[in-house]
């Protein structure tokens, strides 16, 4: 790879941030549609409001959104770049290569030993309702899945 690595790292970044946008609008419609109104998709921004708390401190709506907004997004850019670089040393078809992502996120993030379930900022995965369980697992693959396609379409080649 090289020194063609700068194109890499710099379309993995933009499919993971787009893909981040994409995975963002799923929980929110899946969060109107499915979800009782005392569970909400805001993962990020609960996360942020968790953190400052284990720090004695309280975040306001607009720092706990403006924080969890700037971590999805960074989130996304290393997740696509990370997929960038597997997908230049191994030639996958991107639904399988997305859904392989989905399955590792998925399992480091809301797995009982997950980053989410591990911050209390999710519920671990026996006490989650199914339909939380349902908009974890899909917005996991609503990024995944298109994070490898148009990474796919960035390095000119549709899947």
């Amino acid at each position: 790879m090289g020194r063609e690595i700068a194109p890499v790292l710099l379309r993995g970044v933009a499919a993971g941030v787009a893909a981040s946008i994409v995975q963002a609008m799923i929980g929110k419609t899946e969060e109107k549609l499915l979800l009782p109104p005392r569970e909400n998709s805001n993962i990020a921004p609960r996360l942020m409001a968790r953190l400052a708390a284990d720090l004695g401190q309280t975040l306001s709506v607009v720092e706990r959104w403006t924080l969890g907004t700037g971590f999805h997004l960074g989130y996304g850019a290393l997740w696509g770049m990370s997929y960038a670089l597997v997908r230049e040393h191994h030639s996958v078809h991107p639904l399988m290569g997305g859904t392989l992502l989905a399955g590792l996120i998925y399992a480091i993030t809301f797995s009982s030993w997950g980053g989410a379930v591990q911050t209390r900022t999710e519920r671990p995965p026996g006490e989650r309702t199914r339909r939380m369980t349902f908009v974890t697992a899909s917005v996991t693959l609503g990024f995944a899945i298109p994070t490898a396609l148009l990474y796919e379409r960035f390095r000119g080649e549709a899947p």
